[in-house]
C-alpha cells in the first residue's frame, strides 16, 4: 500500500506541474523566483533547472515572418558602363556583324567588295533577246560571286529577278570582265552565266541592281524613265547600241559614267562614231548630182530646183528631201531620211511586258513596243495577240489596225489595258503613241506580235 500511495503522488504532482507549464504560471513564476534569486547571492539558482525544463517540455513557436528577412532582393537596375579602357560587348552587334564559319568559329563581314556595271545592252534589232549585262572587277583580286544576285524592277517598281542567288555562281579575276545574258544567246557571246530562266529579260527603261551575298547593293544602273538610277538616268541607245563605262569608273552618276558603244561583250569599252550624214550606200540617188558641176540646165532629178547655184537652192517641192550636200546645215542623228522603195523594213518589236502589279492592282498590264526604223511604220497588216499555252488559243489585245495607225519612228509605242487608267494617263502626258484596249494578260500567256499572220515577235 506504502509503495502504491507514493507512486500515485508523484503521478498527481507530475499532472500539476504538466498544467502549470502549459498555462504558463510555471513559468512565469519560475522567473519571478529567478528575479528574485539575482539579488541574493547565497540562495540557489532555480533558473537553470526550469529554463532547461522550460526548453525541453514548451512547444517552440515560429517567430514572425519579417518581409525584411527573408525577401529575394532582385537587381532590376540596367548594368552600369563598363569601366573606361574595357571592351564592351554587344550581343546585337556579334550577331548582326558575325557569321558562322566553319566548325562554328565566327567570321567578320569585311566592307562590301566593289564591282561595277560596266556594259548593257537592252537588246538587238534582230532579237530583243539578243542582251547581256556585264560586270568588271577593278580590284587586285578575285571575287567569288557565290550567292550574289542580279534583279531588275521596271518603271512602275515591279521587281523580279534575273539571276537568283541559289544560281549565281562564279569567281571574276582582277581587271577582268564576268558576262551574264539572255539564256538563247549565252552561247553567242560566251557568256558565264545567264539569265535563271528563259522567259526573263531585260528592257531599256529598267533599273538593273547587283547585290552581294549579304544582300548589300554593289551597283546600279537606270536609263530613261527607269524606277531607280545613281544620281540621273543615262540615255536610252538605240536598239543594238549598248551603254558601257568608258573607264570603268563609277561616279556616282548614271548619266554621266555610261556612253553609247558598240556591243563588246567581255572586252573593253568600243565607241560608236555617230555619222551625222548618210553614207553614200544609204543616201537617196538624187544628192549626188547636185555637186558644183552641174550644168546651168535643170537637173532631171525632181529634187533641185533649176537654179545652175549650188549654194541657195529653192525650196524642194518634196519636204522630206535632204538639202544639197553644200549647205553647211547637216541631219542631225535623230533627223531621218525617206525610206527608198527599196530599202527593207525592220520588224516590230516587243521590249517589254508587265503581267499586272502584284498585290496593287492584276490589270496593270501594259506592252511596250519599239520601232527600229530611221522612218514611221504603218500598222497595218500588225497583230498584237496572248496565246493561251494550255490551250494554243489566241485573243487579239487590240483592234484592227489600220494604215493610220502608226509606230513613231526610232521611238518605243504601248499597248495597255483601259482597266490601268494610271499608266494611259501617264503615257498620255509624255506625248507617246498607246493603243488601249478592254484586256488582261498574265505570266501564262505568250504575248505574239505578228505581221501578216507570221510571227514579228515573240514574249
Amino acid at each position: 500500500f506504502i509503495t502504491a500511495g507514493v507512486l500515485l503522488t508523484l503521478a498527481f504532482v507530475a499532472f500539476l506541474s504538466y498544467n502549470k507549464l502549459l498555462s504558463g504560471d510555471f513559468l512565469n513564476s519560475e522567473l519571478s523566483l529567478e528575479t528574485k534569486n539575482s539579488n541574493s547571492s547565497s540562495g540557489p539558482e532555480l533558473s537553470s533547472p526550469s529554463s532547461l525544463l522550460a526548453k525541453v517540455l514548451l512547444p517552440v513557436e515560429k517567430p514572425a515572418v519579417s518581409s525584411k528577412q527573408n525577401e529575394v532582393n532582385f537587381d532590376t537596375t540596367k548594368p552600369t558602363a563598363p569601366p573606361v579602357g574595357e571592351p564592351e560587348t554587344s550581343i546585337a552587334s556579334d550577331f548582326f556583324n558575325s557569321q558562322g564559319g566553319e566548325n562554328g568559329e565566327e567570321v567578320e563581314i569585311g566592307s562590301p567588295i566593289k564591282i561595277v556595271i560596266s556594259e548593257v545592252l537592252f537588246g538587238a534589232k534582230d532579237s530583243t533577246k539578243k542582251e547581256f549585262i556585264e560586270l568588271f572587277n577593278p580590284n587586285d583580286f578575285s571575287v567569288d560571286l557565290s550567292g550574289w544576285e542580279l534583279r531588275k524592277k521596271t518603271e512602275n517598281g515591279n521587281d523580279s529577278v534575273l539571276v537568283s542567288e541559289a544560281k549565281f555562281s562564279g569567281k571574276i579575276s582582277p581587271k577582268s570582265y564576268f558576262l551574264i545574258s539572255h539564256p538563247d544567246f549565252s552561247g553567242k557571246f560566251n557568256a558565264d552565266l545567264a539569265w535563271s530562266s528563259k522567259s526573263y529579260s531585260i528592257s531599256d527603261n529598267n533599273a538593273i541592281y547587283l547585290f552581294d551575298n549579304y544582300t548589300r547593293q554593289i551597283d546600279l544602273i537606270g536609263c530613261g524613265s527607269a524606277f531607280d538610277y545613281e544620281a540621273a538616268t543615262c540615255f536610252v541607245p538605240e536598239a543594238g547600241l549598248s551603254v558601257s563605262r568608258p573607264d570603268n569608273v563609277d561616279t556616282g552618276n548614271n548619266q554621266k559614267d555610261f556612253s553609247f558603244s558598240e556591243p563588246s561583250p567581255k572586252q573593253g569599252f568600243i565607241a560608236r562614231v555617230p555619222q551625222l550624214t548618210p553614207s553614200p550606200s544609204q543616201a537617196p540617188p538624187a544628192p549626188p548630182q547636185s555637186s558644183p558641176t552641174v550644168s546651168p540646165s535643170p537637173s532631171p532629178s525632181p529634187q533641185l530646183s533649176p537654179t545652175p547655184s549650188p549654194i541657195e537652192p529653192s525650196i524642194s517641192p518634196e519636204p522630206s528631201l535632204s538639202p544639197s550636200p553644200l549647205v553647211t546645215v547637216e541631219p542631225s542623228p535623230e533627223i531621218s531620211l525617206s525610206p527608198s522603195p527599196n530599202l527593207s523594213i525592220l520588224q516590230l518589236q516587243i521590249t517589254d511586258v508587265q503581267f499586272g502589279i502584284k498585290d496593287v492592282n492584276t490589270n496593270a498590264d501594259f506592252v511596250k513596243m519599239f520601232n527600229p526604223n530611221s522612218f514611221a511604220v504603218s500598222l497595218r497588216g500588225y497583230k498584237l495577240v496572248k496565246k493561251i499555252v494550255s490551250s494554243g488559243n489566241e485573243y487579239n489585245l487590240n483592234y484592227e489596225w489600220t494604215e493610220t495607225d502608226t509606230a513613231p519612228a526610232n521611238n518605243s509605242f504601248y499597248w495597255v489595258s483601259s482597266r490601268y487608267p494610271e499608266k494611259i494617263e501617264e503615257l498620255k502626258s509624255q506625248g507617246i503613241v498607246i493603243f488601249e484596249r478592254d484586256q488582261t494578260i498574265t505570266e501564262t500567256n505568250q504575248i505574239i506580235l505578228k505581221y501578216e499572220g507570221q510571227e514579228a515577235d515573240v514574249w
